[in-house]
């Protein structure tokens, strides 16, 4: 078994099989298909996958897409990618990020040119009290 050398990464950022693809991703995450937001037009969901009530998501909105936000919705985390993103009345560029342990009132999403985010939220609690 080979030793790393101290600054080699101890996972390899996969190469993007599809340069066309918005998520800038490789490997498994290209071959996911973007489904439509049953929720809201202009707006594009790629499930990455769900463990431990927790939910990971890719969000791409289309130029003038927009989404509400339930109150009560939470926690999560969002992370922009690319694009613009209006969350909440605050602007984010990529690299951006920001998380709410709940949301006090409805508000909204939406994005004047499009973008695409990462989305890590909890996963709401099904038949329990």
């Amino acid at each position: 078994m080979a030793h790393r050398k101290r600054s080699e990464p101890s996972v390899r950022p996969a190469r993007t099989a599809n340069p066309s693809d918005p998520a800038g991703g490789g490997g498994e995450v290209t071959t996911v298909a973007w489904h439509p937001s049953p929720a809201a037009a202009r707006v594009y969901l790629k499930e990455l996958g769900a463990s431990d009530g927790w939910r990971v998501e890719l969000v791409r909105f289309d130029a003038g897409g927009a989404m509400t936000i339930a109150a009560g919705a939470g926690p999560y985390l969002l992370y922009v990618l690319d694009g613009e993103l209006i969350h909440r009345g605050r602007r984010m560029w990529p690299g951006a990020a920001c998380h709410e342990a709940r949301e006090p009132e409805p508000g909204s999403s939406y994005s004047d040119i499009g973008c695409t985010m990462l989305v890590v939220a909890s996963v709401p609690a099904v038949g329990k009290s």
